[in-house]
């Protein structure tokens, strides 16, 4: 069951209309001029230290802190008010967009910082894919020349036991750029590319002999890793988050069947990717279900895990992980798999609210994204116990409005010395993130912006 405006008045969320209105109009009053936009996020106090220097959350390309991202904002703009013209300040940014694909003629093809992400843009733009047509057709194109060679090398990783997240991950692998393409899967093109994808993913979902053991192909060896995380896996990893882990290829192969993708095999990578997943299942002290963000190569040869850190976010943790598995319930048809999501949300919101690892109001690591997540499961449980934590955490985010913040919110990063307070525009981290989550509260099917994370 689909919630309706009226029915999301039955959980009272009409109560924050219009402090979310005003933040709705307020954030894109605030985003429309892109060179100020670019000037606060590039700004030389807000960037966050990391191990290859200083990190500002400004991409123009990318859908999740640059250009496309805002579009896709504006799009949603568009649809919420609809006399006031939101779609030209969208086409602006899309054309920014499109700029520097003209300037970088070797823009990768990933959802979150390359071409799949400017396309999405433009598709949320398009109204249903009715405008921008031949862009639209322009960017897929460069997309699919592509994907052959870059399928070639993927897979030949996973058969040389290589694999890296950025394989198959939602940021910039596989997962995601497959999510976007299913948006064209009846143009022959495209469902060929498809067909090749899902052919690349069930490859993944088996396993292999490494040395003594029997280990799943989508393991990354520890060559295969980033500096800082080579030092805390020093023999590789198992990545169970959402963004970066095995729940997106999951996420994206249900989504396929879902859509009515016939493959041999398709099923059964979804079976043994889900199964591998709820078999890591763990238990708090009071009972409550979590998962581990990633498993090391010794615990997943001795099946020994316990006690392991958790969080509450899309990014990593509990909830982003189990809407991969309420979605492969769904492709499925497996109803104690969308149980066992359900029950998984329940043990996430009845945990105290200082043991969820999560501090700021933005999608990636934060409160919107929990609570879009948990809109979500409500959505299609109609389970009456998600009222009142929607309501909670859309008051959380409500508070944290901050009218002197160039863009309304701040993202929080915790660290050592206290906490990074950062100023960003962008969809996954930043203020745009937020606003969609907010706007879809009180009119959930305005556009499917949440493909682009998977979620749905």
């Amino acid at each position: 069951m689909k919630l309706t405006e009226q029915s999301l008045e039955f959980v009272e969320i009409h109560e924050f209309r219009p402090q979310i209105e005003k933040i709705l109009q307020e954030l894109g009053s605030r985003l429309k001029d892109a060179e100020k936009v670019e000037r606060i996020a590039t700004s030389e106090g807000n960037h966050i230290l990391a191990n290859n220097g200083k990190y500002y959350p400004w991409q123009a390309a990318s859908l999740s802190s640059g250009y496309p991202g805002i579009c896709v904002y504006y799009s949603l703009m568009d649809h919420y008010f609809p006399d006031e013209d939101w779609a030209s300040v969208g086409h602006d940014f899309l054309s920014r967009s499109i700029n520097v694909i003209k300037s970088n003629g070797d823009l990768n093809i990933s959802l979150w910082s390359g071409l799949a992400g400017i396309g999405f843009a433009a598709y949320s733009l398009s109204k249903n894919g009715t405008c921008y047509q031949g862009l639209l057709k322009q960017i897929n194109d460069l997309i699919l020349n592509k994907a052959e060679k870059l399928l070639d090398v993927t897979l030949n990783n996973v058969q040389n036991g290589s694999v890296y997240v950025h394989d198959y991950d939602v940021i910039s692998g596989w997962a995601g750029i497959g999510r976007y393409l299913l948006l064209f899967k009846d143009i022959p093109k495209v469902k060929e590319t498809l067909l090749y994808i899902i052919d690349y993913f069930i490859s993944l979902s088996q396993h292999r002999i490494s040395g003594e053991n029997k280990v799943p192909n989508w393991y990354v060896p520890s060559q295969n890793l980033s500096l800082d995380e080579k030092l805390r896996f020093k023999d590789g990893y198992f990545n169970l988050g959402l963004a970066h882990g095995i729940p997106g290829p999951l996420a994206f192969l249900s989504q396929a069947c879902i859509d009515g993708f016939e493959v041999k095999g398709l099923k059964e990578a979804i079976q043994h990717f889900a199964e591998w997943i709820l078999e890591w299942e763990l238990k708090d002290e009071s009972g409550g279900i979590y998962l581990p963000l990633i498993l090391e190569l010794g615990e997943v040869v001795s099946q020994k895990v316990e006690n392991k850190a958790h969080k509450e976010a899309w990014c990593y943790g509990t909830p982003g992980l189990m809407r991969a598995i309420w979605l492969a319930g769904k492709a499925l048809k497996n109803e104690e798999w969308k149980a066992k999501a359900i029950e998984s949300y329940k043990s996430t919101l009845l945990r105290p609210q200082e043991r969820w690892d999560i501090y700021s109001p933005t999608f990636c690591h934060g409160y919107a994204g929990l609570l879009h997540l948990t809109s979500s499961i409500y959505q299609d449980s109609n389970d009456d116990f998600f009222k009142k934590p929607i309501l909670n955490l859309t008051r959380d985010i409500v508070k944290m409005y901050d009218e002197n913040s160039p863009f309304l919110f701040h993202d929080i990063h915790k660290n050592s010395k206290g906490n990074d307070i950062l100023n960003m525009p962008g969809l996954l981290d930043g203020s745009v993130g937020i606003g969609l989550v907010l706007a879809t509260l009180i009119k959930p099917n305005l556009i499917p912006w949440d493909i682009c994370l998977l979620t749905n």
